[in-house]
């Protein structure tokens, strides 16, 4: 699937879905995190692997750092769950909150 607006499609792009969640640095290494968070309805459907995403995210971070760096790449679950916990537990009290003002 090819972008309408870029000739090149822009990192943030072709990541989509995925997003970078955190950078650090440390001494010569550098570490990412990522995640899938997103209001998408169609993101199940458009998500590619996720080695796709953490070569993307690598080459990014070589282009960015240097050859030299050393980068690590990790999937955030541990956020991503957390995120869709705490969704869920507002749309409830949400829920328990109308029906407790009618």
């Amino acid at each position: 699937m090819g972008c309408a607006i870029h000739a090149d499609r822009p990192m943030d792009c072709a990541l989509y879905p995925y997003t970078i969640g955190n950078i650090f640095e440390e001494k010569g290494k550098v570490y990412a995190t990522y995640h899938s968070r997103t209001e998408c309805p169609l993101s199940a459907e458009i998500i590619q692997p996720r080695q796709q995403a953490e070569q993307l995210i690598h080459d990014f971070l070589k282009q960015t750092y240097g050859e030299e760096t050393e980068v690590v790449v990790r999937h955030d679950e541990g956020a991503a769950r957390l995120y869709h916990l705490a969704r869920r537990a507002a749309a409830k009290s949400g829920k328990l909150l109308s029906s407790v003002t009618r």
